[in-house]
């Protein structure tokens, strides 16, 4: 952003994806009395800004089509949905819309689905919440990977384990094979889940919490933070 600006950026949530075409960015930042995607021009440093009257707006991620652009938002609650814009129509709409937390959403490689992290254990339709259903006793901490269809809005859930803590996901290029930030052995390490055998295995072993991560188009590279501690 221009030094003039006094845009704040959401330093601390995955708020950052390229286009497809590597010409912009969409970037989660600060508003006047709410947050807001800044559509920016890579080459020129111009941007566009989105209000979407959302108080908070955290992972963003753009579509293989470079149409959409899906990211998790709350409106002052305490529990936020996924959201899609649509950059052509200008529209907005909800892929899921409940008393639960979804966050950190991503897509599928044929942009049909989308990933997410969420504590809703196994209610996945509305009617699954039981009628005496109570918030306040709720594991909010839970945390299991989620897809929902972009065509039925239909949420299916992938991982079964909440008590383990799961922070980032990202989905190869073959589409079956899903990369993901879980800390199993009480510390943040990558696993790769085989979305078809539903296998899952280690791919580090780091005394060090790794998070962050993002794998490149072809799928050969993966970017990921880790602290790097000097004695």
């Amino acid at each position: 952003f221009p030094s003039h600006d006094k845009t704040e950026l959401n330093f601390l949530t995955p708020g950052i994806s390229w286009n497809p075409k590597g010409t912009k960015l969409a970037v989660a930042g600060k508003a006047p009395g709410q947050d807001a995607i800044y559509i920016v021009d890579v080459a020129s440093g111009d941007y566009d800004r989105i209000l979407l009257n959302l108080q908070t707006i955290g992972g963003v991620a753009w579509s293989p089509d470079g149409r959409r652009i899906v990211f998790d938002a709350d409106t002052g609650g305490k529990h936020s949905d996924i959201y899609v814009y649509d950059t052509f129509k200008k529209t907005t709409s909800k892929l899921t819309n409940d008393i639960f937390t979804d966050q950190q959403p991503v897509w599928s490689p044929d942009g049909s689905y989308v990933y997410f992290i969420s504590d809703r254990k196994a209610m996945l339709k509305p009617q699954d919440i039981p009628l005496d259903f109570d918030l306040a006793k709720h594991d909010v901490d839970s945390r299991d990977i989620y897809r929902v269809s972009l065509v039925s809005r239909e949420v299916e859930r992938i991982t079964s384990d909440p008590d383990v803590g799961k922070y980032s996901v990202a989905i190869a290029p073959n589409g079956t094979t899903m990369l993901y930030v879980a800390d199993y052995n009480g510390i943040s390490n990558l696993w790769k889940y085989d979305l078809v055998t539903k296998s899952n295995q280690p791919l580090t072993n780091s005394l060090q919490e790794v998070s962050q991560i993002s794998l490149s188009a072809d799928g050969t590279k993966l970017l990921f933070a880790s602290q790097n501690r000097v004695s």
